[in-house]
C-alpha cells in the first residue's frame, strides 16, 4: 500500500493516475472507522475470538489480493485491500489493549518497545517493497506471497496465545486497571492479629476499609473512577477534545517528515528543493531512523521512571511529557526558520526534521499510555482509534499545502508552528486530577486553586462514606463485619478529617 506507482503500472494506469492514491486514502479512513466501531465489540467478545476473526479476514484479503494481481482485476484488488486494512486496524487495537492490561505498572515501557518494533518493521517492509517491485510492478504478486507466508503463521500463533488477564491478576501490587490490589490489611488479619489477643488500641485509620474518595487516596480512587467510566463519557469529554487538538499538531510534524524524506520511495522531494545527492539522502534517512526509534522508546521509558520516582499520577506525568514534546516543536520551528533565512539553508532544515521526527514518534508512544491512564483499559482501543483521526486530518492539510518549492515549504512550516501553539494551549486544559475530572459538572484548577467551577444545575453536592459495624461474639462463631453507606450534603469538601474525628 506504500507504493502507488507500481500499482498503477501493474494495472495499466498512467503514472499520474489518482486511483492508487485514492485507494490508500480510503483504506486509511476505513481502518480508522473500524478501530472506533470494533473496540467495544472486541471487549465484549474477548481477544482470542476477535483475533481469530481478524486473522481470518486478513488471510482472505491477502489471498484475494494475490488473485487480483494475478488476473489482474482492479475491482477485486480494491475490495481486498479494504478488507486487509480493516483486519490490520483490528489487530492493532487488540494488541494495544491487551498489552496495556498485562502491564499496568510499566505501560510506558511496553508501549515504547512495541512501537520500536513497529518502526523497525515498517522500515524493513518499506525496503523490501522497493526491492521486490520493479519500475513496471511486474513482481508485485511476490509481495503478497511473502505477506501470506509471514503474517498468517505469525497471527495464527498470536491467536492461540493471546488472552486477557484473569480476575485475580496482579503485578507489582496492581491489577490490570492500575488499582492497588492491597490497600490495607485484610479483615481476617485484623481479627486474628489484633482483636482476638485483647489489643484495644487498634489503629483504626490504618486497617479500616474506606469508601470515601477523599480518604482512600488519589491514586486508588482515580483509577477506580477511570474504570467506571462509560464510553460516551470518554468520547464526549472536554479532555479528549483538547487532546485531539494537541495530537493533530504532534502527528502532523511526523507526517511532514515522512513527506519530505519520502522513505517509501526512491526519489526524495528534498533532492529537488535543495539539490541533494543520493548519498546525502541516504544519510538523512539513516539518521532519521535512529531518531525515530529513540523517540518511540526514550520518553515513554522516562515517563515510567518519573511515575515510580515521584509517586505521581501516571496521567499527569504522561501529559507533562507530551507537553514537553509539543513545546519542543514550538521552539524548534521558529529557531530553524529564522536561522536558515526562511529555510533556504538545508543544514538547519535537517536538524529541524530530526527534532520534529523525535517529537512526533515520542508522542505516538506516549498517547497510548495517556489514553489508557485517562480512559481505562476497556476503552483504550476505541479511544486510540478516534485519536487516529488526527493523522487523517494532518495528512489532508499537508496535501492541500504541498511544498513544491522553498517558499511553499516555508508556508508549511509556519502552519506547523501555529498548530503546535494551538496544541500547546489545548494541553493546558487537559485535566488529570481526580477532583477535576470527575466533578459533577466542570471544574478546572491550577496549582490546587480552583479557576473554573460550574456544577450541574440539578446536582446538589453530597459526601459519601461508610460506617463499619462490628460485634463481639463467642469463639467458634464467624465474625460478621458489614458496612453501611451514608450520604450528607456539604458546602465544603475540605473538612473531611474533622468529620471523621467527630464520629
Amino acid at each position: 500500500m506504500a507504493l502507488p506507482d507500481p500499482i498503477n503500472h501493474y494495472f495499466g494506469f498512467p503514472t499520474s493516475d489518482a486511483r492508487a492514491v485514492q485507494l490508500i486514502l480510503v483504506a486509511g479512513v476505513l481502518s480508522i472507522l473500524a478501530q472506533v466501531l470494533l473496540g467495544p465489540l472486541f471487549e465484549r467478545q474477548g481477544p482470542r475470538w476477535s483475533m481469530a476473526i481478524a486473522t481470518l479476514i486478513l488471510t482472505l484479503g491477502l489471498s484475494a489480493s494475490l488473485l487480483a494481481v494475478s488476473l489482474p482485476s482492479w475491482t477485486l484488488f480494491y475490495m481486498a485491500m479494504l478488507s486487509v486494512a480493516m483486519a490490520f486496524s483490528a489487530i492493532m487495537i487488540l494488541s494495544i489493549s491487551i498489552a496495556m492490561k498485562w502491564c499496568p505498572d510499566a505501560r510506558g515501557s511496553v508501549a515504547g518497545f512495541c512501537l520500536v518494533g513497529f518502526g523497525v518493521g515498517k522500515q524493513l517492509w518499506a525496503s523490501l517493497y522497493n526491492h521486490v517491485t520493479t519500475s513496471a510492478g511486474m513482481d508485485l504478486k511476490y509481495t503478497f506471497v511473502l505477506l501470506l507466508l509471514t503474517l498468517v503463521p505469525t497471527m495464527t500463533v498470536a491467536t492461540l496465545l493471546v488472552r486477557t488477564p484473569p480476575p485475580d491478576f496482579s503485578v507489582a501490587g496492581y491489577d490490570m486497571h492500575c488499582i492497588p490490589s492491597v490497600k490495607a490489611p485484610s479483615v481476617d488479619l485484623v481479627q486474628d492479629e489484633y482483636l482476638r489477643i485483647g489489643m484495644t488500641l487498634v489503629n483504626y485509620r490504618a486497617v479500616t476499609r474506606r469508601s470515601n474518595s477523599f480518604v482512600e487516596g488519589t491514586d486508588r480512587r482515580y483509577h477506580e473512577q477511570v474504570k467506571a467510566m462509560s464510553l460516551p463519557q470518554c468520547i464526549f469529554s472536554t479532555d479528549f477534545a483538547c487532546l485531539l487538538v494537541a495530537l493533530t499538531a504532534n502527528c502532523m510534524v511526523g507526517l511532514f517528515y515522512n513527506n519530505m524524506t519520502a522513505v517509501a520511495t526512491l526519489r526524495c522531494p528534498l533532492q529537488d528543493l535543495y539539490d541533494l545527492s543520493d548519498d546525502a539522502v541516504k544519510t538523512l534517512r539513516l539518521h532519521g531512523l535512529i531518531v525515530d526509534l529513540l523517540g518511540r522508546l526514550v520518553p515513554a521509558l522516562l515517563s515510567d521512571v518519573g511515575i515510580r520516582v515521584f509517586y505521581a499520577n501516571p496521567a499527569a506525568v504522561r501529559k507533562l511529557c507530551l507537553t514537553g514534546l509539543v513545546l519542543l516543536q514550538c521552539i524548534a520551528i521558529p529557531v530553524a526558520y529564522l536561522e536558515s533565512d526562511k529555510l533556504t539553508h538545508f543544514a538547519h532544515v535537517e536538524w529541524l526534521l530530526y527534532a520534529l521526527q523525535f517529537a512526533s514518534n515520542a508522542g505516538a508512544s506516549l498517547i497510548v499510555c495517556l489514553l489508557t491512564d485517562m480512559f481505562g483499559v476497556y476503552h483504550v482501543g476505541t479511544m486510540y482509534g478516534l485519536s487516529s483521526i488526527t493523522w487523517a486530518i494532518g495528512q489532508a492539510l499537508l496535501v492541500v499545502t504541498t511544498a513544491k518549492n522553498v517558499a511553499a515549504l516555508a508556508f508549511q512550516v509556519q502552519l506547523l508552528w501555529w498548530l503546535s501553539l494551538a496544541g500547546l494551549f489545548a494541553l493546558l486544559f487537559v485535566r488529570t486530577d481526580s477532583a477535576d475530572r470527575f466533578y459533577r459538572g466542570y471544574r478546572f484548577t491550577v496549582c490546587g486553586k480552583v479557576v473554573v467551577q460550574r456544577p450541574r444545575k440539578s446536582w446538589q453536592p453530597h459526601r459519601q462514606g461508610t460506617w463499619d459495624l462490628y460485634t463481639d461474639v463467642p469463639d467458634g462463631i464467624e465474625v460478621l463485619r458489614s458496612s453501611m453507606p451514608y450520604l450528607w450534603p456539604s458546602l465544603s469538601l475540605d473538612d473531611d478529617e474533622d468529620d471523621d474525628d467527630s464520629l
